[in-house]
Protein backbone atom coordinates (compact mmCIF):
# COMPACT_ATOMS: atom_id res chain seq x y z
CA UNK A 1 0.00 0.00 0.00
CA UNK A 2 1.63 2.78 -0.84
CA UNK A 3 0.95 5.76 1.73
CA UNK A 4 4.14 6.10 3.61
CA UNK A 5 5.77 8.22 1.29
CA UNK A 6 5.00 11.63 3.22
CA UNK A 7 6.08 10.38 6.00
CA UNK A 8 9.23 10.45 4.50
CA UNK A 9 9.93 14.07 4.22
CA UNK A 10 7.18 15.36 7.34
CA UNK A 11 9.64 12.97 9.32
CA UNK A 12 6.74 11.61 11.29
CA UNK A 13 7.47 8.24 11.46
CA UNK A 14 6.29 7.48 15.10
CA UNK A 15 2.78 5.88 14.38
CA UNK A 16 2.80 6.83 11.05
CA UNK A 17 1.92 4.81 7.92
CA UNK A 18 3.16 1.77 6.91
CA UNK A 19 6.32 1.88 9.19
CA UNK A 20 8.66 -1.28 8.63
CA UNK A 21 11.73 -2.45 10.03
CA UNK A 22 15.09 -3.23 9.07
CA UNK A 23 14.40 -6.86 9.67
CA UNK A 24 10.52 -7.34 9.51
CA UNK A 25 8.50 -10.21 11.02
CA UNK A 26 6.09 -11.86 8.30
CA UNK A 27 3.46 -14.43 10.29
CA UNK A 28 0.51 -16.31 8.47
CA UNK A 29 1.43 -18.59 5.60
CA UNK A 30 4.24 -18.13 3.63
CA UNK A 31 2.29 -17.07 0.77
CA UNK A 32 -0.39 -14.98 2.56
CA UNK A 33 -3.67 -17.06 3.59
CA UNK A 34 -5.57 -17.96 0.31
CA UNK A 35 -9.05 -18.60 -0.06
CA UNK A 36 -11.11 -18.94 -3.17
CA UNK A 37 -14.80 -18.63 -3.93
CA UNK A 38 -15.86 -21.28 -6.11
CA UNK A 39 -16.84 -20.46 -9.69
CA UNK A 40 -16.40 -23.19 -12.13
CA UNK A 41 -17.52 -20.67 -14.73
CA UNK A 42 -13.87 -19.25 -13.86
CA UNK A 43 -11.69 -22.17 -13.17
CA UNK A 44 -10.36 -22.21 -16.54
CA UNK A 45 -8.89 -18.39 -15.88
CA UNK A 46 -7.70 -19.77 -12.37
CA UNK A 47 -3.40 -19.24 -12.70
CA UNK A 48 -0.77 -18.35 -10.60
CA UNK A 49 -0.23 -14.76 -10.89
CA UNK A 50 3.71 -13.51 -11.51
CA UNK A 51 4.87 -10.01 -12.15
CA UNK A 52 6.11 -9.42 -15.17
CA UNK A 53 10.21 -8.15 -15.73
CA UNK A 54 10.07 -4.37 -17.21
CA UNK A 55 10.37 -0.78 -16.10
CA UNK A 56 7.75 1.65 -15.41
CA UNK A 57 6.75 5.31 -14.27
CA UNK A 58 4.26 6.65 -11.75
CA UNK A 59 3.55 9.37 -9.96
CA UNK A 60 2.64 9.28 -5.88
CA UNK A 61 0.48 11.82 -4.76
CA UNK A 62 -0.30 11.80 -0.71
CA UNK A 63 -2.34 14.27 1.49
CA UNK A 64 -1.39 14.14 5.21
CA UNK A 65 -3.82 16.35 7.48
CA UNK A 66 -3.28 16.23 11.14
CA UNK A 67 -5.72 17.71 13.60
CA UNK A 68 -4.25 17.67 17.31
CA UNK A 69 -6.98 19.40 19.96
CA UNK A 70 -6.02 21.48 22.54
CA UNK A 71 -7.05 21.91 25.85
CA UNK A 72 -8.36 25.54 27.05
CA UNK A 73 -10.61 25.66 24.78
CA UNK A 74 -8.71 26.42 22.28
CA UNK A 75 -8.85 26.08 18.59
CA UNK A 76 -7.49 22.69 17.05
CA UNK A 77 -4.40 22.58 15.69
CA UNK A 78 -4.50 21.33 11.98
CA UNK A 79 -2.10 21.57 9.11
CA UNK A 80 -2.13 19.55 5.68
CA UNK A 81 0.97 18.68 3.50
CA UNK A 82 1.29 17.42 -0.10
CA UNK A 83 4.21 15.26 -1.36
CA UNK A 84 3.94 14.54 -5.05
CA UNK A 85 6.83 12.37 -6.58
CA UNK A 86 7.55 10.72 -9.51
CA UNK A 87 9.27 7.59 -9.58
CA UNK A 88 10.92 4.70 -11.73
CA UNK A 89 10.09 0.97 -10.68
CA UNK A 90 12.45 -1.84 -12.76
CA UNK A 91 11.76 -5.42 -12.02
CA UNK A 92 14.45 -8.09 -13.71
CA UNK A 93 14.23 -11.50 -13.15
CA UNK A 94 17.03 -13.07 -11.68
CA UNK A 95 16.05 -17.15 -10.81
CA UNK A 96 12.53 -19.19 -10.94
CA UNK A 97 11.85 -17.41 -7.74
CA UNK A 98 13.24 -14.59 -7.58
CA UNK A 99 13.02 -10.96 -8.96
CA UNK A 100 15.50 -8.05 -8.78
CA UNK A 101 13.49 -4.65 -7.84
CA UNK A 102 14.90 -0.80 -8.47
CA UNK A 103 13.36 2.23 -6.95
CA UNK A 104 14.60 5.91 -8.55
CA UNK A 105 13.05 8.86 -7.55
CA UNK A 106 13.33 11.31 -10.26
CA UNK A 107 11.45 14.05 -8.39
CA UNK A 108 10.09 14.99 -5.34
CA UNK A 109 7.77 18.77 -4.45
CA UNK A 110 5.85 19.40 -1.37
CA UNK A 111 3.44 22.00 -0.01
CA UNK A 112 2.24 22.20 3.12
CA UNK A 113 -0.45 24.43 4.73
CA UNK A 114 1.73 25.27 7.79
CA UNK A 115 3.44 29.07 8.25
CA UNK A 116 7.12 27.77 7.89
CA UNK A 117 9.67 26.64 5.42
CA UNK A 118 8.73 23.79 3.13
CA UNK A 119 10.53 20.28 4.76
CA UNK A 120 13.40 19.29 3.05
CA UNK A 121 13.51 17.06 0.41
CA UNK A 122 17.49 16.60 1.22
CA UNK A 123 18.60 12.91 0.25
CA UNK A 124 15.46 11.98 -1.30
CA UNK A 125 15.12 13.66 -5.17
CA UNK A 126 17.61 11.03 -6.48
CA UNK A 127 17.66 8.32 -4.32
CA UNK A 128 17.67 4.60 -5.84
CA UNK A 129 16.76 1.56 -3.78
CA UNK A 130 17.06 -1.90 -4.65
CA UNK A 131 16.24 -5.20 -3.23
CA UNK A 132 15.00 -8.93 -4.35
CA UNK A 133 11.00 -9.99 -4.65
CA UNK A 134 8.99 -13.24 -5.25
CA UNK A 135 7.32 -13.06 -9.09
CA UNK A 136 4.53 -12.42 -6.64
CA UNK A 137 6.03 -9.36 -5.38
CA UNK A 138 6.71 -10.63 -1.53
CA UNK A 139 9.37 -8.77 -0.61
CA UNK A 140 12.52 -11.37 0.32
CA UNK A 141 15.25 -8.30 0.49
CA UNK A 142 14.64 -4.45 0.77
CA UNK A 143 16.60 -2.60 2.86
CA UNK A 144 20.16 -0.19 2.89
CA UNK A 145 23.14 -1.74 3.54
CA UNK A 146 23.94 -3.07 6.85
CA UNK A 147 25.24 0.32 9.33
CA UNK A 148 23.26 2.15 7.83
CA UNK A 149 21.87 4.96 10.54
CA UNK A 150 18.47 5.91 10.65
CA UNK A 151 17.32 8.94 8.37
CA UNK A 152 16.09 9.16 4.89
CA UNK A 153 17.24 6.38 3.48
CA UNK A 154 15.73 3.82 6.21
CA UNK A 155 12.47 5.59 5.42
CA UNK A 156 12.19 5.67 1.94
CA UNK A 157 13.32 1.64 2.23
CA UNK A 158 10.44 1.43 4.86
CA UNK A 159 7.83 3.50 2.93
CA UNK A 160 8.95 1.77 -0.46
CA UNK A 161 8.92 -1.80 1.14
CA UNK A 162 4.95 -2.69 -0.07
CA UNK A 163 4.78 -0.87 -2.63
CA UNK A 164 3.67 -3.79 -4.95
CA UNK A 165 0.51 -5.49 -4.44
CA UNK A 166 1.69 -8.65 -2.85
CA UNK A 167 -0.40 -12.07 -4.24
CA UNK A 168 -0.90 -15.77 -2.75
CA UNK A 169 1.69 -18.36 -4.86
CA UNK A 170 -2.21 -19.95 -5.09
CA UNK A 171 -3.90 -19.43 -8.61
CA UNK A 172 -5.41 -16.11 -8.59
CA UNK A 173 -8.94 -15.29 -10.48
CA UNK A 174 -11.63 -12.96 -9.18
CA UNK A 175 -13.25 -14.26 -6.10
CA UNK A 176 -9.43 -14.81 -4.67
CA UNK A 177 -8.67 -13.59 -0.97
CA UNK A 178 -5.88 -13.60 0.89
CA UNK A 179 -4.61 -12.10 4.11
CA UNK A 180 -1.24 -11.48 5.54
CA UNK A 181 0.00 -10.24 8.53
CA UNK A 182 3.27 -8.12 9.47
CA UNK A 183 4.78 -7.44 12.83
CA UNK A 184 7.56 -4.28 12.54
CA UNK A 185 10.02 -2.94 15.01
CA UNK A 186 11.51 0.42 14.28
CA UNK A 187 13.09 3.41 16.34
CA UNK A 188 11.92 6.96 15.37
CA UNK A 189 12.46 10.01 17.35
CA UNK A 190 13.87 8.36 20.45
CA UNK A 191 10.53 5.58 20.78
CA UNK A 192 10.73 2.45 19.98
CA UNK A 193 8.15 1.25 18.25
CA UNK A 194 6.05 -2.44 17.29
CA UNK A 195 3.34 -1.94 14.72
CA UNK A 196 1.18 -5.00 13.78
CA UNK A 197 -0.60 -4.70 10.64
CA UNK A 198 -3.11 -6.93 9.76
CA UNK A 199 -4.00 -6.94 6.32
CA UNK A 200 -6.64 -8.22 3.90
CA UNK A 201 -6.85 -8.54 0.24
CA UNK A 202 -9.35 -9.43 -2.97
CA UNK A 203 -9.85 -10.17 -6.09
CA UNK A 204 -13.16 -8.26 -6.70
CA UNK A 205 -13.42 -8.51 -10.13
CA UNK A 206 -12.14 -8.05 -14.19
CA UNK A 207 -12.22 -4.55 -15.45
CA UNK A 208 -9.92 -2.24 -17.64
CA UNK A 209 -6.96 0.85 -16.10
CA UNK A 210 -5.00 2.64 -17.74
CA UNK A 211 -6.00 0.79 -21.02
CA UNK A 212 -5.21 -2.31 -20.06
CA UNK A 213 -7.44 -5.54 -18.78
CA UNK A 214 -6.95 -5.42 -15.17
CA UNK A 215 -7.65 -7.11 -11.93
CA UNK A 216 -9.29 -4.88 -9.06
CA UNK A 217 -8.02 -5.60 -5.80
CA UNK A 218 -9.82 -4.26 -3.11
CA UNK A 219 -7.43 -3.77 0.29
CA UNK A 220 -8.05 -3.36 3.88
CA UNK A 221 -5.77 -3.41 7.05
CA UNK A 222 -5.90 -2.66 10.16
CA UNK A 223 -2.83 -1.41 12.52
CA UNK A 224 -1.84 -1.08 15.96
CA UNK A 225 0.95 0.51 17.14
CA UNK A 226 2.98 0.88 21.01
CA UNK A 227 5.95 2.76 21.36
CA UNK A 228 8.10 4.03 24.93
CA UNK A 229 10.63 6.54 24.80
CA UNK A 230 12.74 6.92 27.88
CA UNK A 231 15.01 9.79 29.30
CA UNK A 232 16.69 11.11 32.19
CA UNK A 233 13.87 12.38 33.97
CA UNK A 234 10.26 10.64 31.84
CA UNK A 235 9.13 7.26 30.73
CA UNK A 236 6.81 8.22 27.98
CA UNK A 237 4.29 5.35 26.43
CA UNK A 238 3.03 5.79 23.05
CA UNK A 239 -0.09 4.00 21.27
CA UNK A 240 -1.71 4.03 17.95
CA UNK A 241 -4.37 2.65 16.15
CA UNK A 242 -5.39 3.03 12.01
CA UNK A 243 -7.44 2.01 9.92
CA UNK A 244 -6.63 1.64 6.11
CA UNK A 245 -9.02 1.02 3.02
CA UNK A 246 -7.84 1.18 -0.78
CA UNK A 247 -8.26 -0.08 -4.42
CA UNK A 248 -5.29 -1.58 -6.56
CA UNK A 249 -5.01 -2.34 -10.50
CA UNK A 250 -2.69 -5.08 -11.79
CA UNK A 251 -2.90 -6.12 -15.07
CA UNK A 252 -3.71 -9.45 -15.99
CA UNK A 253 -0.34 -9.18 -17.77
CA UNK A 254 2.00 -8.86 -14.84
CA UNK A 255 1.86 -4.97 -14.61
CA UNK A 256 1.77 -2.99 -11.82
CA UNK A 257 -1.22 -0.34 -12.77
CA UNK A 258 -2.05 2.03 -9.56
CA UNK A 259 -3.69 2.71 -6.48
CA UNK A 260 -5.75 5.10 -4.20
CA UNK A 261 -5.82 4.63 -0.45
CA UNK A 262 -7.68 6.28 2.61
CA UNK A 263 -5.80 5.98 5.98
CA UNK A 264 -7.49 7.16 8.89
CA UNK A 265 -5.04 7.30 12.65
CA UNK A 266 -4.51 8.37 15.64
CA UNK A 267 -2.10 8.92 18.40
CA UNK A 268 -2.29 9.51 22.00
CA UNK A 269 1.29 9.77 24.86
CA UNK A 270 1.42 9.66 27.92
CA UNK A 271 3.69 10.08 31.06
CA UNK A 272 2.56 7.40 33.60
CA UNK A 273 4.24 8.92 36.40
CA UNK A 274 3.30 12.31 36.31
CA UNK A 275 -0.53 11.18 35.27
CA UNK A 276 -0.13 13.43 31.84
CA UNK A 277 -1.65 11.92 28.65
CA UNK A 278 -1.33 14.36 25.26
CA UNK A 279 -4.34 15.43 23.80
CA UNK A 280 -5.18 12.44 20.79
CA UNK A 281 -3.68 13.34 17.68
CA UNK A 282 -6.19 12.67 14.59
CA UNK A 283 -4.46 11.87 11.42
CA UNK A 284 -5.51 11.31 7.70
CA UNK A 285 -3.77 10.28 4.51
CA UNK A 286 -5.19 9.67 0.91
CA UNK A 287 -2.38 8.79 -1.71
CA UNK A 288 -2.75 7.68 -5.03
CA UNK A 289 -0.73 6.09 -7.71
CA UNK A 290 -0.91 6.27 -11.08
CA UNK A 291 0.86 5.12 -14.38
CA UNK A 292 2.84 7.75 -16.29
CA UNK A 293 4.09 7.29 -19.93
CA UNK A 294 7.78 6.05 -20.46
CA UNK A 295 10.39 8.55 -20.38
CA UNK A 296 11.34 9.99 -23.56
CA UNK A 297 15.00 9.90 -24.40
CA UNK A 298 16.75 12.19 -26.76
CA UNK A 299 17.21 11.97 -30.36
CA UNK A 300 21.29 10.86 -31.37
Amino acid sequence: MAMAIAVVVMGAGVGGTRPAAAAAERTGSPAGHATTAPDPARASRAAPFAYTAGTHRYRLVTVVKRTQNQAGGRAPFEFSQTTTMDVTVTLARRARDTMSIAVAIDTVYVTATLDAPPPSVAGIQGAKLTGLISPQGRVYAFAPPPGTPPGVETALYRAFRRFLVPFPSADVHPGTAWVDSTRDTVTKSGFNTTTLTVSTSRVTGDTTYAGQPAWRVERSATLATTGTATDATHHVELSADGTIRGVAYVGTSGVFLGESTNQTHQMRMAVPDSGIESMPIQQTIQSTVSPLPAARTAAR
